[in-house]
């Protein structure tokens, strides 16, 4: 039978608040209007919800308060990517160059083992010699260690600023969002420390008390105990990761453990239970008690620099405390939607955050599921079988939270840790035991003493055991698969779905919204996949900085080109998460000049194509193992349905360069590609005005025999690449010598993809040409 009242939303106000705000959020950068257009729906329907609601008119005034809060995020979404008034930092970046900004310092300094970032508030920009007012937030990226400043000081810096870039490729890594979730508009490059002059030291209470403690607490750490040790505990307490070994973070990332290392909710329950425990054997006052838990968790969350899980669990905890103060029972999926709003009111592009989405997927997981699994244990919890009881609840919690969370982490990382919840008991179990003796000998650091070295003995045995676990689950065979990103449309199905089953097997109940918002969701992905026009044949060429990659994809299959010259891990952080999102997780052949590189051999290794070695289309070269049907300088397949031509032939310009590049000759329908590695290649006249793409080293970019190239073949685009030879390529259009709009390069307008859709060639760029 469907009991409407144990819907989820049932008697939840903060949950149907939550919902329809971030559907405001979402609507608002769906549809760009300028913030006061929703603010002044948000007020009419404000207006209009109080005279109805006098008038006895409750289900009008119902949905004037449903647009009202859905405008409501509307406008603060709109407000939050406004970039201001004219004098405003993010409008500066006109004058971008070499400048000097003066400002407070309103974050505590991010110090790097090779750089430090700070985050100042600006009032003031050198512009021709001439220091103007300006506002609003930037980020300073300072090579090696900035002197010491703290929060609160106010300094002159010299630097380049900037406006910070989006993503250079598919589903890339976007700096500009990341900082402007944090509104952060301009960002300035320092060369030297010595360009950070103090012009007054600031006085605060995270300046004189908290960044102090701080660092006396990490120093005492590392005194009593081994490096990593001391930087894992830092990291589970105080969420301060940058001594951690790069080894030990793969280590956690490979086991789907990493979440230990954000301070989170576990952690502000630990203070509690901690504080609690003595002012409750003291007998103080319940309302006593309550104010200082609060003024406790309130300098905890301060201390570990307000994180997003350590905030949410504050509010919680603030909420949970003060109905305990009164005796009230508060519903924890009410509570926590509450804690939400009150999250994304105060900063609503805080929803893009990965840790505030992983965060709330664990909670909602737990409050959620764990009291129906408390009364389908209850049988257990007697005195003979209550250890099968605690070990129930910790299974059940475990596996919950890994289960919700588990769409966040593909979406992000295209990865899967299927060995996530056997490691999570052991490796999460000894984390939380971490935890209480680590805040433990913190707390008995401050009092001082003898006491906190007797605590880091059991402390440095338990955290040598967590990494010694923590390394056997990681070398285990596929400890992590990769696979392509869900999508959100398929993210929703999997909790609606989650839900669905749940309420089936915990309520027996059917929930029949959910399953027909499963389907709605459902068809729209299949219907929207399926209904789109593919391609008749694809290049992408991806924007890896010194490093070249391109890909032609025709009939479903894809022969890729990736020549490494810098180790950057591209292959790690690129290539491999965009053959899996935009290619099925498909690369038929695989073409190098740089075989030897790790790289290449990591995308070997997770795609299994054919390698192709150019060396074997090389003139009297000597043997060099790999395929026969490679040879005569064509490439010809059954299923990839294009004409492929390898050529190799040496100009007056290579004399001596004996690993240049061949050219690629792909011969389509609609003319020709040609992909050509070096100077000069040996292209004949029967390619000219047929030739619709011409891609060359940026080394050769403005000498004659290029130049001569593009008089002959006339191409309708020409694209200019890195190679082995490229330094410095062009950041900006206005730095060509023949600018004009068929002339491309990837350190420009980042990634670009040409395609073919029923005869007519379409070309897309990440970003527009300045």
């Amino acid at each position: 039978m469907n009991d409407s009242r144990s819907s989820i939303l049932t008697r939840r106000p903060a949950a149907m608040a939550l919902l329809l705000y971030i559907a405001g959020i979402l609507f608002s950068l769906l549809v760009d209007v300028a913030y006061p257009y929703p603010l002044i729906i948000a007020l009419f329907s404000l207006f209009g919800a109080l005279a109805f609601y006098i008038r006895n008119k409750a289900d009008v005034s119902s949905y004037l308060t449903a647009t009202l809060i859905f405008s409501l995020g509307w406008y603060l979404t709109a407000l939050s990517n406004d970039s201001g008034p004219a004098n405003h930092i993010s409008k500066m970046t006109e004058f971008a160059g070499k400048t000097q900004v003066a400002g407070k310092i309103i974050e505590e300094p991010d110090y790097r083992i090779d750089r430090t970032f700070l985050v100042v508030d600006a009032d003031s920009l050198l512009v021709n010699g001439t220091w103007v007012s300006t506002v609003g937030k930037l980020r300073a990226k300072i090579a090696g260690t900035a002197p010491s400043c703290g929060y609160s000081d106010y300094v002159k810096i010299s630097g380049f600023l900037y406006t910070p870039p989006g993503p250079g490729n598919p589903r890339g890594f976007d700096y500009g969002q990341y900082l402007r979730m944090r509104e952060i508009y301009a960002a300035m490059s320092v060369s030297r420390p010595e360009n950070i002059v103090i012009l007054a030291r600031g006085s605060s209470f995270i300046s004189n008390v908290v960044t102090p403690l701080r660092d006396y607490l990490l120093e005492k750490t590392k005194s009593f105990m081994a490096a990593e040790e001391a930087a894992v505990v830092s990291g589970f307490i105080l969420g301060e990761q940058q001594d951690i070994p790069e080894e030990t973070r793969e280590h956690f990332r490979r086991t789907g453990t990493m979440h230990l290392m954000a301070v989170s909710g576990s952690n502000v329950g630990i203070v509690l239970a901690l504080f609690t425990i003595p002012l409750t054997l003291l007998r103080v006052p319940r309302k006593i008690k309550v104010i200082v838990l609060l003024v406790t968790i309130t300098f905890f969350a301060v201390l570990t620099r307000l994180q997003p899980s350590v905030v949410r669990a504050t509010i919680m905890a603030f909420v949970g405390l003060i109905a305990y103060g009164w005796v009230r029972k508060p519903d924890y999926v009410n509570l926590l939607c509450f804690t939400g709003l009150l999250m994304l009111l105060w900063h609503p592009l805080g929803i893009f955050d990965i840790g505030v989405q992983l965060s709330f997927a664990a909670t909602f997981a737990l409050v959620y599921a764990l009291p129906r699994a408390l009364a389908l244990l209850a049988f257990l919890n007697t005195p003979h079988y209550r250890w099968l009881y605690w070990i129930g609840i910790a299974l059940i919690s475990t596996l919950a939270a890994q289960i919700a969370v588990l769409p966040v982490i593909a979406h992000h990382f295209q990865r899967l840790p299927l060995l996530s919840l056997f490691a999570n008991m052991p490796v999460g179990f000894l984390a939380a035991l971490s935890s209480m003796i680590g805040i433990a000998f913190y707390v008995l650091s401050i009092l001082g003493g003898w006491f906190s070295s007797v605590m880091a003995f059991p402390l440095e045995f338990i955290l040598g055991l967590t990494l010694r676990i923590l390394g056997f689950f990681s070398s285990l065979p596929y400890a992590e698969i990769r696979i392509a990103s869900p999508g959100w449309l398929l993210m929703v199905l999997y909790w609606l779905l989650l839900y669905f089953v749940w309420e089936m097997i915990s309520r027996k109940r059917f929930s029949k919204r959910a399953l027909v918002a499963a389907l709605v969701i459902l068809n729209a992905s299949i219907w929207g996949r399926n209904i789109t026009k593919r391609p008749d044949w694809s290049l992408e060429f991806l924007d890896l900085g010194r490093n070249r990659a391109w890909l032609f994809t025709i009939q479903g299959r894809t022969l890729g080109c990736y020549d490494c010259y810098d180790e950057q891990d591209n292959a790690e952080n690129l290539l491999i998460p965009h053959l899996l999102n935009h290619h099925d997780g498909r690369l038929e052949y695989l073409m190098s000049s740089t075989l030897d590189s790790p790289d290449v051999g990591r995308l070997a290794s997770a795609f299994s194509p054919i390698v192709i070695d150019p060396r074997h289309f090389l003139p009297n070269s000597p043997s060099v193992d790999g395929p026969e049907r490679f040879g005569a300088g064509y490439l010809y397949d059954d299923i990839l349905l294009a004409d492929i031509k390898v050529i190799w032939d040496r100009s007056d310009n290579n004399v001596g360069k004996g690993h240049s590049l061949p050219a690629i000759q792909i011969n389509v329908e609609n003319g020709t590609l040609l992909l050509a590695g070096w100077t000069g290649m040996g292209t004949t006249k029967e390619h000219k005005d047929s030739t619709i793409l011409l891609e060359m080293p940026w080394s050769a970019y403005a000498q004659s025999a290029c130049l001569k190239q593009i008089e002959m073949l006339n191409p309708r685009i020409l694209v200019f690449s890195p190679d082995l030879y490229s330094i410095a390529a062009p950041n900006e259009r206005s730095r060509l010598t023949h600018s004009d709009e068929r002339l491309l390069s990837t350190s420009i307008c980042g990634a670009l993809m040409l395609n073919s859709v029923d005869g007519a060639v379409n070309i897309q760029t990440m970003k527009a040409c300045k």
